[in-house]
């Protein structure tokens, strides 16, 4: 059986951003554009079941899916404020980051919330530590909203997509709230 994977580059105004999508929904969205193996997609799929166990075939193919790709445009027009497009949550492959993202999904649209607070609502001990290492191994950025996660202080701390890129995101949840 062909496993269809999908993947393209995609200009923002923050810069251009990696999307992949499997049959199961969207699996990356990163602003690292030095991987061109898209790692994190044939993990996704490989965490799926479709390769090597049931000797799958996986078809890569740089192609866009225009649903996904509008969204993310609109969301970073101001226009978007909720993602419909479905988790691949087979790109996630770690109960405990999973279970973080999840709650992070609950964040609305232009507001924020502390490192503290999520270690707080997730079930059993976490530590802030621990959601900034879950949010920092994140891979789809801007739909999993991980930048909406902020320091205690209220201060903007660590993103995979650099702070700056964070602050920026940020900034555009505010002036479109």
């Amino acid at each position: 059986m062909l496993v269809k994977a999908r993947y393209w580059k995609q200009d923002t105004p923050l810069g251009p951003i990696k999307v992949g999508t499997t049959p199961k929904g969207v699996a990356m969205v990163t602003w690292d554009l030095t991987n061109p193996n898209f790692n994190l997609l044939k993990t996704a799929i490989i965490t799926a079941g479709a390769e090597g166990v049931f000797g799958y075939k996986v078809d890569f193919k740089e192609e866009i899916d225009p649903h996904i790709a509008s969204q993310l445009s609109l969301y970073f027009d101001g226009k978007l404020k909720d993602f419909t497009a479905i988790i691949d949550w087979n790109s996630i492959d770690k109960p405990f980051q999973k279970k973080v993202l999840i709650e992070v999904l609950k964040i609305p649209y232009g507001e924020k919330t502390t490192y503290k607070y999520l270690a707080q609502v997730i079930e059993g001990p976490a530590h802030p530590r621990q959601i900034g290492k879950a949010l920092a191994d994140n891979p789809i950025l801007v739909m999993i909203p991980c930048h909406r996660i902020i320091g205690s202080d209220g201060t903007t701390k660590g993103y995979a997509g650099g702070v700056e890129r964070k602050q920026q995101l940020l900034e555009i949840e505010s002036k479109n709230k």
